[in-house]
């Protein structure tokens, strides 16, 4: 007998329990409605008591961090206090759009960011307008940074999702003259510029 698969749900069910989430059970919606499609056996628990109380525990969590840190962009393995912060804030984006209007016009009102991959890429694009403005150009060296924001790698993955990139964003990236094809090695690698 398989030993491993009992120790893996009970890890799941450990790891649902942190997190407070409730396994539903099912059963055949033949009972109910003739149609034999699956449907819970107990209530969606999203709006219950016990998730608006976690719910509010979240807010008060994301809004100390907020006070604390400036932005409500927490890492996905963050902890505050004893509160799983980041699994509640990527909880939030996944659900959006179970979210009541009340919740996400307070998440709103703090600055919560709902799309972190589109943050990070106008976060990059801005950081690009910045050096931009500074250098006169777009070729950016691979490890440069702008502060803290790594913008020659946001660079570099840019021209390596070229095909993938919305044709807004390619749009954008043209209006400033984005070098798609830099130079490689030899003079323009050293910085050399020909009179």
């Amino acid at each position: 007998m398989d030993q491993g698969g009992g120790k893996r749900r009970a890890g799941i069910r450990a790891r649902l329990k942190l997190i407070e989430i409730k396994p539903i059970r099912f059963c055949r919606a033949d009972n109910l409605s003739g149609s034999g499609d699956w449907a819970p056996l107990v209530s969606n628990s999203w709006n219950s008591a016990s998730n608006t109380a976690r719910w509010e525990r979240g807010f008060a969590a994301l809004s100390r961090f907020r006070e604390r840190e400036g932005h409500c962009r927490t890492s996905r393995y963050h902890v505050e206090g004893k509160f799983d912060l980041g699994q509640w804030v990527s909880t939030q984006r996944y659900r959006k759009d179970d979210l009541s209007v009340e919740r996400k016009k307070r998440l709103d009102r703090i600055g919560f960011v709902w799309n972190w991959n589109e943050y990070r890429w106008e976060n990059g694009f801005k950081n690009l307008l910045k050096f931009r403005s500074r250098e006169g150009h777009c070729r950016v060296p691979i490890l440069h940074n702008e502060g803290r924001f790594r913008l020659g790698w946001w660079v570099s993955t840019q021209r390596a999702k070229r095909q993938k990139l919305s044709g807004e964003r390619k749009a954008r990236l043209n209006k400033l003259a984005f070098v798609w094809k830099p130079d490689r090695g030899g003079r323009a690698h050293r910085g050399y510029r020909a009179h």
